[in-house]
């Protein structure tokens, strides 16, 4: 029997015997599972046999007392759960499924039991290879290892350390902490802020907690204002050698709440040894944010070069959040490229070996447009080359739409619809319902509603969300029409040099869609900057040459109208009325 399905039947027996929410419930399982590691590996010297149902209080009492003097919180309100709710015959059956399994090492335990959480309750596991890609990245072994963060402790079994200690602002940290602190000799530091942690170690691992604002009393010291940026400055002290911290993708770019200076002490004293930009889902406990992994070495020689990649590359079209349940193998296939890039910087298309000049010349921006050309960049570079190229800004106005004020002044009378995203149909066209969102006109809102107002020709891009959608306003559009702030209006200048449906199938193009993601930023909404869209390059064929992709423009709407036609018609054959 696998380990995974021995204690995956334990749980179940447990289960149907203790009525506990599913968190204690498996903190349950686990402090079991615990203590048949501790019998077979002889950790805890007197601790009784599970066979010895009589002595089942004491042995929890000694794991107990053991735990406590390991600086861990404890278990102690666990200890009469097994006493008043199992029987000598469950303990047996217990002691039956846990003798079956066999673990070859700390390592081993800690992921099987992430195995039972997984398949039992729904947990996303430990980042187990994101664990060995830091370990990689450290070294597996060091004289002390500080742990800063509750997510920070899913690292302990990647690392081995003769000292180790976790720092986490909850009273009771979690019984899985406690169990890993346990077997990799640690101790954990509960309900006191990393930030206020005098601790020092050869090597730090930290969490925070992710665009959380400091509160009053943690603020003064510290140049951000943010949790996550604050923790850079930090770890740099608490730190004797090496440093791992995650932060928001904000740190990159910003030069807001000292974000700058503190990206300017990392070049300036030589300390950033490598930046790695991850997608969302690399570490469960912020899955949803791609974070960015910073690793800062005390010891570094002058003049080395930064390791930097952006991960997130590698991952695009997988949704890493779900990976370990939809498609465990593509994430599987996402750490194996990215520990083989992280080898080989000088080939990788992904990454690159900087320099601190390089750093300072870009104003000490660390966003991977400034280091790593995307894909689509270099494909529209190589087309660029190839043709009369000019810049979409020689080409267009371009207004990027506001929100319309909506009340604080008496109406005109005059109504405005005003098209959001949602509005865009497949074919790159504006469908309007009963939907639709009316405006009012009145003085406060009057001047942005006649800069935000459709002409026909128009090409709107979606500039906020999901960035790059393209519609072209056609000749019967009604003459109401506001653009939504989501958009940016890009009105042709001369159209005597370019034609608007050849403009609106070149933005929504494959290639040029893809631009626009690849260039987009922002950790939650993407959000296109005015020279991303400025800056496109636009081959400026002769006019012949766009009047043959005016054609090819129409013919593609007639076939969306057929396929329109085609899906009618099938809705009606499927229809209730012609089944009965």
């Amino acid at each position: 029997m696998k380990n995974s399905e021995a204690l995956y039947k334990a749980s179940q027996l447990l289960q149907s015997k203790v009525a506990l929410e599913t968190g204690r419930f498996s903190d349950l399982n686990r402090i079991l599972a615990l203590w048949s590691w501790c019998l077979q590996q002889n950790t805890i010297e007197g601790l009784p046999s599970l066979k010895e149902a009589n002595r089942t209080q004491d042995a929890f009492e000694l794991l107990h007392q053991t735990m406590t003097a390991a600086g861990l919180p404890g278990i102690a309100e666990y200890l009469s759960i097994i006493d008043y709710n199992l029987s000598g015959k469950d303990i047996r059956e217990l002691t039956q499924l846990w003798e079956e399994a066999h673990w070859s090492s700390a390592n081993h335990f800690v992921d099987t039991l992430a195995d039972v959480d997984l398949e039992k309750f729904g947990i996303r596991a430990l980042p187990t290879r994101l664990g060995q890609f830091v370990a990689q990245i450290l070294g597996n072994t060091t004289k002390s290892l500080l742990l800063q963060g509750t997510g920070s402790f899913a690292f302990m079994p990647h690392i081995k350390a003769s000292k180790a200690c976790l720092i986490t602002e909850s009273e009771s940290a979690s019984i899985y902490a406690q169990c890993i602190a346990m077997l990799g000799n640690g101790r954990i530091l509960a309900g006191k802020d990393p930030l206020l942690s005098t601790e020092q170690a050869d090597t730090v691992i930290a969490m925070p907690r992710i665009g959380d604002r400091l509160s009053a009393e943690l603020a003064s010291p510290f140049r951000s204002n943010l949790h996550d940026i604050a923790s850079v400055e930090a770890v740099i002290k608490q730190a004797r050698r090496q440093a791992v911290v995650f932060v928001s993708q904000r740190f990159l770019h910003s030069k807001a709440g000292g974000d700058l200076e503190i990206r300017k002490q990392l070049i300036q004293n030589n300390l950033l040894d490598a930046v790695v930009i991850l997608p969302a889902g690399a570490h469960p406990l912020d899955a949803g944010i791609p974070l960015v992994m910073l690793v800062i070495n005390h010891d570094r020689t002058k003049q080395a070069s930064i390791q930097f990649m952006d991960a997130s590359a590698i991952a695009s079209g997988v949704d890493l959040r779900h990976a370990v349940r939809r498609h465990k193998d593509a994430e599987e296939l996402f750490w194996q490229r990215l520990i083989k890039e992280w080898s080989d910087l000088d080939s990788s298309a992904v990454g690159r070996l900087i320099t601190s000049k390089e750093i300072a010349a870009n104003d000490y921006d660390l966003s991977a447009l400034r280091y790593i050309q995307p894909e689509s960049v270099r494909l529209l570079a190589e087309i660029a080359a190839k043709h009369t190229t000019v810049t979409l800004g020689d080409l267009v106005s371009i207004t990027r739409a506001q929100n319309l004020q909506r009340s604080g002044e008496p109406s005109t009378g005059q109504l405005y619809i005003e098209v959001g995203s949602r509005d865009l149909d497949e074919r790159g066209q504006i469908v309007l319902d009963d939907s639709d969102r009316t405006v009012e006109a009145n003085k406060a809102n009057m001047r942005l509603i006649e800069r935000q107002k459709l002409q026909p020709g128009d090409v709107l891009i979606v500039d906020k969300g999901r960035v790059g959608q393209a519609a072209l306003v056609t000749s019967d559009c009604p003459d109401n029409l506001v653009a939504g702030q989501v958009f940016a209006i890009l009105r042709i200048t001369d159209t005597k040099k370019i034609k608007p449906e050849y403009l609106f199938r070149y933005l929504a193009s494959p290639l040029v869609q893809s631009y626009f993601v690849d260039v987009a930023r922002g950790a939650n909404v993407k959000v296109l900057r005015a020279e991303d869209l400025q800056d496109l390059p636009v081959p400026l064929l002769e006019l012949p040459a766009q009047q043959a992709v005016v054609e090819q423009h129409q013919l593609i709407q007639q076939k969306h109208q057929q396929i329109e036609a085609i899906r009618e018609e099938i809705s009606q054959l499927a229809s209730l009325e012609n089944l009965l």
